[in-house]
């Protein structure tokens, strides 16, 4: 339960960040790259590249 709450208040907020910045229209170069940084984040986060607790989830070898 402990966990469940602070996911809600310290990861769900980190997370949803990068979505509400895509939302924006960009204009200046800077401003796009960030973007295009984002949306890589964003992907990898969506993938589930990462689990629950960061943990890197791709395997090496």
């Amino acid at each position: 339960m402990l966990a469940e709450e602070r996911r809600q208040r310290e990861i769900e907020p980190m997370l949803s960040m990068p979505r509400n910045a895509l939302l924006e229209t960009q204009t200046s170069d800077a401003e796009r790259h960030a973007e295009e940084l984002l949306r890589e984040m964003h992907d990898l986060n969506d993938q589930g590249a990462f689990d629950r607790r960061g943990k890197d989830n791709k395997k090496e070898g």
